[in-house]
């Protein structure tokens, strides 16, 4: 996760680098990313990632509710975003 961020941070930075000819993850390897970092404990990498999933798409609801786990697993300082995004 943390080349694939490092990687993002500079593509933003120099839009005309050589990092950023290089596509980003598919989607569906980022969800799974995703999945893997909640279940082994890892909530501030998985917010990161959930925060740029739900960029790209705010309307999949699968991506809210990891993205509610990824702050639950983040500890209780996040645990009212956590709520706002498990919320049924």
């Amino acid at each position: 996760v943390k080349a694939f961020k490092g990687r993002t941070s500079r593509a933003i930075l120099d839009p005309d680098g050589p990092e950023a000819e290089a596509p980003p993850p598919s989607y569906q390897f980022r969800i799974s990313t995703l999945k893997i970092l909640i279940e082994v404990g890892d909530g501030a990498n998985a917010m990161l990632v959930a925060k740029n999933l739900m960029l790209e798409d705010d309307d999949n609801v699968e991506i809210w509710y990891l993205s509610g786990l990824a702050h639950k697993t983040a500890g209780a300082a996040h645990y009212a975003t956590a709520k706002v995004h498990l919320k049924a």
